[in-house]
């Protein structure tokens, strides 16, 4: 869906970016190592199967567009931005090669994402995964974190 009206980040979206993060840190404080890297801690999450759980499945599908667009954004030359969709701000990032920002808060619906699955996702888990996807629509080469 086209976006026509774009805009940067207020004060008030930026914290509440810095919140959601401290409150997926404290709810898996066992995970330390992670630190700032929120992206990673969401998709481990994921891989010890958090995403379906009562207890970590909310929050996991409420930070994943945000801990993915803070990846972009802090490795690959993205910038932050919020998209006018159905009558609401959704949280995005814009990339020079591209026509439009990237709605973070739709990417649930496999757009941005190549893989194939075995199994259905659990909610916000196709969201995190899309990252190889939009790296490679936009010519970037994926960290060797190590």
């Amino acid at each position: 869906m086209p976006h026509s009206i774009s805009r940067q980040l207020t004060t008030s979206e930026h914290t509440y970016i810095a919140d959601l993060f401290q409150r997926l840190r404290d709810h898996f404080h066992e995970w330390r190592d992670y630190g700032d890297d929120v992206h990673d801690l969401v998709g481990f999450a994921y891989y010890e199967e958090c995403g379906g759980t009562d207890c970590c499945g909310r929050l996991l599908a409420e930070a994943a567009p945000i801990a993915l667009g803070h990846e972009l954004v802090r490795r690959y030359g993205f910038e932050w931005a919020m998209v006018r969709c159905d009558n609401a701000w959704h949280f995005a990032v814009s990339h020079p090669s591209l026509s439009q920002p990237i709605d973070l808060q739709r990417l649930e619906d496999g757009s941005w994402n190549d893989e194939d699955y075995d199994e259905p996702t659990d909610p916000g888990e196709m969201t995190h995964e899309s990252l190889e996807t939009i790296l490679l629509r936009v010519g970037a080469q994926e960290d060797s974190k190590s």
